[in-house]
């Protein structure tokens, strides 16, 4: 279940509108000292979420009110296990609902992490209210452009693992 929450808790913070771009994710394992660097496209729109990592693996993911999914071959998608049960929580993420985020997190400002330091972007610190997300993240974080659109997503867990995620939306000037 940690493997595909990740995955998809890496997702969040998506505005509601069609919006597609590229992703660059750093994963900081504890105890290593360098960042697993992965990097792909996204593609949103108000029905479904599709991540594809191009790089060092290739994998889509393809996120829907039912679930997530893996695709395992050229068009067979395969539902991850429980992951049904975190769709109305996937969706307040994706589409950054403040009425359906606040079932599920309390937020408060937050000064960027260093990678982002420089930019100008507005960030929201969100503390999950359930034990269950309590259990496997400290908290996340959520920075959005002055456009309004999301362009880094922290994932900071427990164990000391944080994942960090920049996205370029298409136009989006860097």
């Amino acid at each position: 279940m940690t493997k595909w929450l990740s995955g998809l808790m890496m997702l969040c913070s998506f505005m509601a509108a069609a919006q597609q771009g590229q992703f660059e994710q750093h994963k900081h394992f504890a105890g290593f000292d360098n960042a697993f660097v992965s990097t792909g496209s996204y593609r949103l729109t108000a029905q479904q979420l599709w991540w594809h990592t191009q790089t060092p693996i290739e994998n889509v993911l393809r996120i829907d009110s039912e679930g997530v999914f893996e695709r395992q071959g050229e068009d067979q998608f395969v539902k991850q296990a429980q992951s049904g049960a975190y769709s109305s929580l996937l969706q307040a993420l994706l589409q950054q609902d403040p009425q359906q985020l606040a079932q599920f997190f309390i937020s408060e400002p937050v000064t960027q992490p260093e990678r982002i330091a420089a930019k100008p972007w507005s960030c929201l610190k969100l503390l999950a209210q359930s034990q269950e997300l309590k259990s496997l993240f400290t908290h996340l974080i959520s920075c959005q452009d002055n456009q309004q659109q999301v362009r880094f997503i922290g994932l900071y867990e427990r164990k000391g693992t944080r994942t960090e995620i920049i996205l370029t939306p298409n136009g989006a000037t860097q």
